[in-house]
C-alpha cells in the first residue's frame, strides 16, 4: 500500500505543518531573531537615548531592555531554526516564543520604532503562517 503524501512530497504523519509554510515561518522568525541580536549588540555599550528637560539632558539607561532583547533574539533565532522542521512541538514553542518577542518589541517600540515595526511585521507574518497551517499530525493509513 502506497503511503499518502502531502502536496510538497513529505510523507503524512512525519510533519505537523506542511513543509513550505514551516520553512517560510522559520525563515521569518530566524530573520527577526537575527535582526534583534545584531541591532541590540550595538546598543550594549552605548545609551543613545536622552530626554531634554528644563534642567538639561537626562540620559536614559536601557541596558536591561537591551539584554532582554538579546536573550529574546537568541531564543527567537533558535526557534526559527527549529520551526523549519515543522514538528508539532516546535510550532507550539515557536508560537510561545514569538508571542513573548512581540510583547517585548511592542514595549520597546517608542525607543526604536523602525526596528520595532520591522520585527513586529516579521513576527506577525510568521504567526499568521503558523496559525493558518497548523493542525494535528496526520495519522498513518491503516
Amino acid at each position: 500500500m502506497a503511503r499518502r503524501r502531502l502536496p510538497d512530497g513529505a510523507p503524512v504523519g512525519r510533519f505537523a505543518v506542511p513543509r513550505r509554510p514551516a520553512l517560510l515561518a522559520g525563515a521569518l522568525v530566524a530573520t527577526a531573531g537575527l535582526a534583534d541580536v545584531l541591532s541590540y549588540l550595538g546598543l550594549e555599550t552605548v545609551n543613545p537615548y536622552v530626554v531634554m528637560t528644563g534642567q538639561g539632558m537626562v540620559e536614559l539607561r536601557t541596558t536591561g531592555w537591551t539584554r532582554a532583547h538579546l536573550l529574546a533574539g537568541v531564543a527567537v533565532l533558535l526557534t526559527g531554526l527549529l520551526l523549519a522542521t515543522g514538528r508539532t512541538w516546535a510550532v507550539l514553542a515557536g508560537l510561545g516564543v514569538v508571542t513573548g518577542a512581540i510583547a517585548l518589541d511592542a514595549m520597546f517600540l517608542p525607543f526604536d520604532p523602525l526596528h520595532g515595526v520591522l520585527a513586529l511585521g516579521l513576527h506577525l507574518g510568521a504567526v499568521t503562517i503558523l496559525l493558518r497551517n497548523r493542525g494535528a499530525p496526520a495519522r498513518r493509513p491503516g
